[in-house]
């Protein structure tokens, strides 16, 4: 990351040098000293958090009046502050939105609760409890939970923090707990995220009595094929049985799955270099709407799924990009985009890990950007809008290389060619600027 704020270098390596200093002396104190010195870091880290919520609120605040200032409409105006603030944090846009938000309430509505953090006796996970759990409630009422329940927080767990909030809430409001619960319902949804070793999570976020229904049906027919002799653990049966409701197939393996493999363009060469890939090598493939698999691991699920299908994704073997089509269109086509997807394989954005939903031209078509890969970057929908503001802008960076190689590179060196290739800076209104490389295939 650079801006073109004052280099606070030197202040951060003070900061770090007195945190180390401090660290050293407790490093040969008693055990109790040492837990006391865990204490005070932790409440050093309250209130760091809260004095960096108070900076968000200001950035918000100043942000809103320049766009306001720069033309920028007022419905727009301040509508790129969460994505800064995911980016200076290294954290996911979708967080620093939140953080914007956290810090609004709190420095309009829930003063105690603020100065408990900033005190060092409540953290920002409690704060963001009584946020959630009172937004249903009116300022007023909120404002006499904030003084009701943050002179406790330092002695509550979360979940006393949220029975406590929700004790004070529903007898303030009793009507709270219906609103409450409709806006929970509406933000039921289901969600996958990789985690390690090839594996994923799916997470159903339900009204409490359908996801009650649902481990119960999945809880009842693992147990009934485990007494009738079956040798899976409960835990794998449920899990089986959940693919089995969901997809319809009788077993697992025959879940249809896409396993993508980047290969040389040219018939009888990607031929080839497929047949290599399936027998040996190291090379990572990709599982379609999951990630990298270890190659390995990718022949086994060939071998063992019977509804697997093999995509070849074709790199020019001059330039060592992905196959592309006419540049002169606007949109990409639906053959671009699956290319595009298993390039990028989450949100270009730093440190956004959303799936990708649009095909973003980085130099706009508008301003005669080509409708390349070499000039596209797959964003979340949330991102994709942040793109459009006026104040937010985004280059290649790099010439595509044109050089024939002398031999056949190899499946990692192409790989690298498409990430150099494919890096995007991105520079915010404040003028600071991000770069981001495609991870390829592998």
């Amino acid at each position: 990351m650079t801006g073109p704020t004052v280099d606070r270098t030197a202040e951060h390596r003070a900061g770090v040098q007195a945190i180390e200093c401090w660290l050293d002396r407790g490093g040969g104190g008693t055990a109790a000293e040492l837990v006391d010195l865990i204490g005070h870091l932790e409440d050093l880290a309250n209130v760091v958090t809260a004095a960096q919520l108070t900076a968000v609120r200001r950035l918000a605040e100043q942000q809103t009046i320049e766009d306001l200032a720069a033309g920028v409409p007022e419905r727009d105006a301040g509508s790129t502050v969460g994505a800064q603030v995911g980016l200076a944090r290294r954290q996911p846009p979708r967080r620093g939105v939140r953080d914007v938000h956290l810090a609004g309430v709190l420095a309009d509505e829930l003063p105690h609760t603020r100065r408990a953090m900033l005190e060092g006796t409540a953290s920002g996970y409690q704060a963001e409890l009584v946020v959630t759990h009172t937004a249903c409630l009116s300022r007023a009422d909120r404002a006499r939970v904030d003084e009701l329940v943050a002179p406790e927080l330092g002695s509550l767990s979360p979940r006393q923090v949220v029975h406590r909030v929700k004790h004070h809430a529903y007898r303030l409001d009793p009507e709270a707990a219906t609103r409450q619960a409709a806006m929970a319902h509406r933000e039921r949804h289901v969600s996958v995220r990789p985690v390690p070793d090839t594996m994923a999570r799916v997470a159903a976020h339900l009204p409490a009595a359908q996801a009650v229904a649902v481990w119960a049906a999945l809880d009842r027919e693992a147990k009934a094929l485990r007494a009738a002799g079956d040798e899976r653990t409960l835990g794998q049966l449920r899990a089986d049985v959940l693919v089995g409701r969901v997809t319809g197939q009788l077993e697992a393996p025959a879940v249809p799955v896409e396993v993508q493999l980047v290969v040389p363009a040219g018939t009888l060469f990607g031929s080839t270099a497929v047949l290599r890939a399936l027998t040996s090598g190291d090379e990572p493939a990709v599982l379609s709407g999951y990630g990298p698999l270890p190659a390995p691991v990718a022949r086994q699920m060939v071998r063992d799924t019977a509804a697997c299908s093999l995509r070849r994704l074709l790199l020019d073997p001059e330039s060592g990009t992905l196959v592309g089509r006419d540049p002169r269109r606007r949109l990409f086509s639906a053959g671009e985009r699956d290319l595009l997807v298993a390039r990028d394989q989450t949100c270009r954005t730093p440190y956004c890990d959303a799936p990708v939903r649009e095909a973003d031209h980085v130099v706009p078509f508008s301003e005669g950007g080509p409708t390349t890969l070499a000039n596209a970057q797959g964003l979340c929908t949330q991102c994709n809008q942040t793109r459009n503001h006026p104040r937010w802008s985004a280059r290649p960076l790099g010439p595509p290389t044109t050089t024939t190689p002398r031999t056949e590179p190899t499946a990692r060196a192409r790989l690298l060619v498409l990430a150099r290739q494919a890096c995007v800076e991105t520079t915010t209104p404040t003028g600071h600027r991000y770069t981001s490389r495609t991870p390829g295939p592998g």
